[in-house]
């Protein structure tokens, strides 16, 4: 009987890792000569649904500050699986690299206390620090929010590369997409 199961399981092993492996999605952007993978089981984002998702954003920011937001950014990729477990991709043109370790942490308070805000009933905690990414030193803001049953992260990394601040933001509420995307971009390869 014994060795029925271990000849089961033999024969299963390999098919449970074959399974749950992926393909990947390989992605190249001229302007910052940058290469990333991303698991195959994420898709494309709509401009539409980008659009609609970033005003929404801007919306809740402008009430929390009380003025209107000038967006700069461009949007370069977008990626998603479900509803909430995504990849954003934008930059911005900057006109000086002073202050640009500031001005993150500025941004990223604001954003904060609007959640805050915003989720009342849920614990909010956020950190910040510093990642090096092929050699270049992306600002990172990490956010985890807990209420309502439900769980939510966010990553932003932000770097100035040739003039440029590139912003990566992954959000996720299933920890394991969130920590692939994660994963896929601390693999990125920038040829600058």
């Amino acid at each position: 009987m014994k060795l029925k199961i271990y000849f089961i399981l033999f024969l299963i092993f390999p098919l449970q890792n074959i399974y749950s492996q992926s393909n990947e999605i390989k992605i190249y952007n001229e302007l910052f000569k940058w290469t990333f993978s991303i698991p195959d089981y994420f898709e494309n984002v709509s401009p539409n649904e980008s659009e609609k998702n970033q005003l929404l954003g801007k919306k809740v920011l402008e009430q929390k500050i009380g003025k209107e937001l000038v967006n700069k950014s461009i949007k370069i990729y977008g990626f998603k699986s479900g509803n909430y477990n995504q990849l954003v991709v934008n930059y911005q043109p900057i006109k000086s690299k002073k202050n640009f370790t500031e001005s993150f942490k500025q941004m990223s308070e604001v954003l904060y206390e609007t959640l805050k805000i915003e989720l009342p009933n849920s614990v909010i905690t956020h950190s910040y620090s510093t990642e090096v990414i092929s050699n270049i030193k992306f600002e990172v803001f990490d956010v985890n929010i807990t209420g309502d049953n439900k769980n939510m992260n966010m990553k932003c990394f932000s770097a100035i590369i040739n003039g440029k601040i590139l912003n990566v933001q992954v959000v996720d509420q299933d920890k394991e997409k969130g920590q692939a995307l994660i994963s896929a971009f601390r693999k990125s390869t920038f040829k600058l």
